[in-house]
């Protein structure tokens, strides 16, 4: 009988379209790898927030591009583009400046939240300013940045002078 009830338990996790049981690979990638894999990296300013019909959902956030880290080789550019994610219900945190220990220790300790289903959305607030790699999902692809001389900022300009 207990086999029935965990075979019944197995078929019915495995087929949950929510469940995110183990994370995926790109979720731990490091910072080469993470700059590596995007299709850009930019810096750019929340400037409007479009909220869902649904508060448990993801509004759409309007984002202006100040900068370019990468841009992929047939990429045109872009001055503005939307992304979906959650407002930030706390004060924002740039980690002091992405010096703090926790953004650095712990593979989730950056600006994101998740849904259940392994997809993980950035924490946004109209005004602030973000370095997003775009096209891969990650838990530090959407970091707050307020001065150029945040730490993060810095690892990701100096990979980016590497030309890899």
């Amino acid at each position: 009988m207990l086999k029935i009830i965990m075979l019944f338990l197995g078929l019915l996790l495995s087929t949950s379209g929510k469940a995110c049981l183990t994370a995926p690979v790109e979720h731990r990638y490091a910072p080469v790898t993470l700059y590596m894999v995007a299709d850009s990296v930019v810096l750019a300013p929340a400037s409007n927030e479009k909220p869902s019909a649904n508060k448990n959902r993801p509004s759409t956030f309007e984002f202006i591009i100040v900068e370019y880290l990468k841009q992929n080789e047939g990429n045109e550019s872009i001055e503005t583009f939307k992304r979906e994610g959650f407002p930030n219900q706390k004060k924002p945190s740039d980690f002091e400046r992405h010096e703090g220990m926790e953004f650095w220790a712990f593979p989730y300790g950056g600006n994101s939240k998740g849904d259940g289903s392994c997809k993980l959305y950035g924490k946004f607030t109209v005004g602030e300013k973000y370095l997003i790699f775009m096209g891969v999902d990650h838990p530090k692809a959407t970091e707050l940045i307020k001065s150029k001389d945040d730490r993060w900022y810095r690892l990701v300009n100096y990979i980016s002078k590497l030309k890899i």
